[in-house]
């Protein structure tokens, strides 16, 4: 059996950082929202909100992906879609003015499916990322909309990626 003895363990002396390769993940963080909220405004609201994310380097790119549970329906038209916008500290970086379902054969449409995106930031420079995900209807639409189940959730992640 040998024994190793260590009065002092010093870490780097000099100044500077490590410069890490292209794709390596700096900071990975997941949430899940199970919240049922409705809306029937063709005015958007907010469905989800990530928390505020501080950069670790400012070279970096910064992803938020997200899968979402939507229920949606119009009673007395054949045209049950929605939107969905992304902001990122108040400007829009992705809009989608036309999802769910478009009953093309008469009135009485609903739907209800799974919407999976993300968005990408760069040139953040290392300040605060806050981005907001809402939505609206043309007539009603449920974001987690239960199903019966107690298990209905969406996922977000955030993940920093070195360039």
């Amino acid at each position: 059996m040998s024994t190793l003895s260590v009065d002092t363990i010093q870490g780097k002396t000099t100044a500077g950082t490590v410069a890490m390769p292209s794709g390596y993940i700096i900071h990975y963080q997941s949430q899940i929202s199970s919240d049922v909220i409705s809306t029937t405004s063709s005015s958007f609201s907010t469905c989800f909100t990530y928390p505020t994310y501080t950069p670790k380097s400012t070279t970096s790119k910064i992803i938020h992906r997200f899968s979402m549970l939507f229920r949606g329906s119009n009673s007395s038209s054949h045209d049950a879609r929605g939107k969905l916008r992304v902001k990122k500290n108040g400007t829009v970086v992705l809009l989608d003015n036309e999802f769910g379902n478009y009953d093309y054969g008469g009135s009485g449409a609903w739907w209800r499916h799974t919407y999976s995106n993300g968005t990408e930031h760069t040139g953040h420079n290392g300040s605060d990322v806050t981005v907001i995900i809402e939505f609206a209807a043309n007539n009603q639409i449920e974001f987690n909309s239960d199903d019966g189940s107690s298990d209905t959730k969406s996922f977000f992640e955030i993940m920093e990626i070195a360039q």
